[in-house]
């Protein structure tokens, strides 16, 4: 079985605006600025592009899930907040991942 990264991926288009901000004198390019407006739809859709070809990329990897289960016995454990004043008795609040 071929390694999952040996293809060649389609990567969406990315426009590459001609934006260059001046910092004390020296020219900085900012090609890609208007990915910063995460309201535009155009941003929404270069974002939904980049998130299909990841999830296909992940899911093609057979080691995803054994390393899924591993991370999640890992991560998984008690933990403790900062002790908090609650009526007249100072306490700590437990909190459990799932």
């Amino acid at each position: 079985m071929p390694h999952p990264t040996s293809h060649k991926f389609r990567y969406p288009s990315t426009r590459r605006d001609a934006v260059v901000d001046d910092y004390h004198g020296t020219p900085v390019a900012d090609p890609y600025r208007w990915l910063e407006d995460l309201q535009a739809p155009e941003t929404h859709a270069w974002l939904e592009a980049q998130r299909q070809l990841t999830s296909a990329l992940l899911a093609a990897m057979p080691s995803r899930d054994p390393i899924k289960a591993r991370l999640t016995a890992l991560w998984n454990y008690p933990r403790y907040a900062v002790p908090h004043q609650a009526g007249t008795i100072p306490s700590a609040r437990t909190v459990r991942s799932q």
